[in-house]
């Protein structure tokens, strides 16, 4: 997923990435 998104979409994709990480993370440990 290194498609650049549109810079209204940036943060709110920015902020999907970051808690699917957050939970990734959760999940993992």
């Amino acid at each position: 997923m290194t498609a650049t998104p549109p810079p209204l979409n940036g943060l709110r994709h920015l902020a999907l990435v970051v808690e699917n990480f957050d939970e990734c993370e959760r999940f993992y440990r």
